[in-house]
């Protein structure tokens, strides 16, 4: 399934790039297609957390990274903990949108 681009886009392609092909859901599961690489996410917060887990299909490696802290501050440091440990990461984008609004 096809996402519009909207605010809740995973990939924000006006500012990064490879653009995936594909973005969507799966089972509760974000999914963006890359064609030769896939990346499979969630993630979620309340008043006083914020998580989120990913993982590449093609190497098969990942990221789960869990903050107790309120948004939207959490959000900040998570994209600043992902781009930290995973600088290629599109997912970090999506949190520093958010705390930039």
């Amino acid at each position: 399934h096809n996402l519009p681009r909207d605010d809740w886009q995973i990939v924000d392609c006006r500012v990064q790039v490879p653009c995936p092909l594909v973005e969507g859901w799966a089972l509760g599961w974000e999914v963006v297609d890359y064609g030769d690489n896939m990346i499979v996410s969630h993630g979620g917060a309340d008043w006083g957390e914020v998580a989120s887990a990913y993982f590449y299909t093609r190497s098969r490696d990942g990221l789960i990274v869990f903050l107790n802290a309120r948004r939207p501050a959490a959000n900040g440091a998570m994209a600043r903990i992902i781009r930290l440990i995973d600088g290629a990461s599109p997912i970090a984008g999506r949190y520093a949108r958010w705390y930039a609004q």
